[in-house]
């Protein structure tokens, strides 16, 4: 026996012979099936399996003479460091089963002096492949949804299962779970400006929106129709207006007028439910503006856009449908500079909004040459009160009275029964307004 020791005479599973001291035995733990784990030909320099030919069961007190030993925790990484990107064209359940071995000799200790740490064998979102020494930058998907692309962060592919053997030893070797806010504060770091990203990254954020700790995403870029970069409270959301036959201030402006949001962003999501809830959180968390902005009481640029771009009863309409929104931004200087907008009115004449009247029951049987009325069909509706703010006269008050008299009496006016009127309305109104008759 101690002859054969020094001799070549047991069997390989390649079919050569070799010394007893360079054959190793592949235990059923190093098994998948009847196939090793790691293949002989990246064993450990000079090792080899005992071929399958032989009975263990029967001749394993003759091997044991022979000193031929069982497949070792430090053969079994050797050989896995050997294999190289050889490991990544393996199946999963065969990652399955190594990392249940690498697991189990992390827990145990049994690691046999042999580092791992170059060992790529954690799939990763893209493609590529982390190693065992860089486990603690790398962090799991999140509720089995993949984390969005661009960021600079590496996660470890989504179709891991939580209940797998690699979930568990990745977790054993410093892979990290990860949390939305976390994400989140990595996406509003992101210097990505695709489209693409910009979106992916807006979704991300309306779906986390209610998880702990989440940072405010208003400073997230925004893509505009044009493709053009910026802050989501510079932008504007569209939605049809009542007054123009549900047209949107995108049909009705030329292109660029206004900043409007991408129509990427309104098909995002396919289901009315999500979309609408989708809509509301653009304008309330990312800031997108659904009237013309007024920026410290004042106009903003793409507002007087609006006002020298529309005609003018189409000015009136966006008016009528934005004021609730925007008059109690606006400064005294703003209210008179939207007063002196130029209307031609039903006489033909040319006159500031605030030197016109509204049509009214109580208006439209006077006949006076200086009265002149807005070109609006319904002008008895509610929506055109606001118009009074703005300096228009809309109902027969003791001010409308008296400005009439003085027309009239300007035009020398030989009309008694009217002026008779005037003056019957007067002092029927002399306690309404006092002041402005005497």
């Amino acid at each position: 026996m101690s002859l054969l020791v020094t001799k070549s005479v047991l069997c390989s599973m390649s079919g050569s012979y070799h010394l007893p001291s360079q054959i190793i035995i592949p235990t059923s733990t190093y098994r998948d099936g009847a196939t090793p784990l790691v293949p002989e030909s990246f064993l450990p320099k000079g090792k080899h399996y005992l071929s399958d030919d032989y009975n263990l069961r029967l001749l394993q007190p003759y091997f044991a003479h022979l000193r031929v030993k069982n497949i070792t925790p430090s053969d079994f990484r050797s050989g896995l460091l050997n294999m190289g990107d050889h490991i990544q064209a393996q199946t999963d359940h065969w990652h399955e089963l190594v990392c249940l071995q690498l697991h189990h000799q992390k827990a145990k200790h049994l690691t046999g002096n042999v580092s791992i740490s170059d060992l790529k064998i954690i799939p990763l979102q893209g493609g590529t492949w982390g190693s065992v020494g860089s486990a603690d930058a790398i962090i799991f998907h999140l509720d089995n949804r993949s984390i969005p692309s661009g960021l600079p962060l590496r996660t470890v592919r989504t179709d891991i299962p939580t209940s797998s053997a690699r979930y568990r030893f990745f977790a054993a070797i410093g892979v990290k779970e990860t949390t939305p806010s976390h994400i989140a504060r990595e996406i509003l770091k992101s210097s990505a400006i695709s489209l693409r990203s910009l979106i992916e990254y807006a979704k991300f954020l309306f779906t986390y929106r209610h998880s702990s700790a989440m940072p405010s995403p208003s400073t997230l870029l925004v893509v505009d129709q044009s493709g053009a970069r910026m802050q989501g409270s510079e932008l504007y959301f569209d939605h049809p207006l009542s007054g123009l036959g549900n047209k949107t201030l995108r049909d009705i402006l030329p292109a660029g007028t206004i900043p409007f949001i991408h129509l990427d962003y309104l098909s995002a999501y396919k289901s009315n439910d999500r979309r609408t809830e989708w809509y509301s959180w653009l304008r309330s968390s990312l800031g997108l503006n659904t009237a013309p902005r007024v920026l410290d009481g004042r106009l903003s640029p793409e507002f007087r856009k609006i006002l020298t771009t529309l005609s003018a009863i189409r000015i009136l309409i966006v008016l009528s449908e934005f004021w609730t929104q925007i008059s109690k931004k606006l400064s005294d200087a703003s209210r008179r500079e939207l007063s002196e907008i130029e209307i031609v009115c039903e006489n033909g004449a040319r006159r500031a909004l605030k030197d016109t009247c509204l049509k009214t029951r109580d208006l439209k049987h006077y006949d006076v040459s200086g009265l002149c009325f807005l070109p609006i069909d319904n002008p008895d509706q509610d929506c055109w009160h606001f118009l009074r703010e703005l300096g228009v006269t809309i109902r027969a008050d003791a001010v409308f009275y008296l400005n009439l008299l003085r027309r009239m009496s300007k035009e020398d006016s030989r009309d008694d029964n009217t002026i008779q009127e005037i003056y019957i309305q007067l002092n029927a109104r002399f306690q309404e307004d006092s002041s402005a008759i005497m």
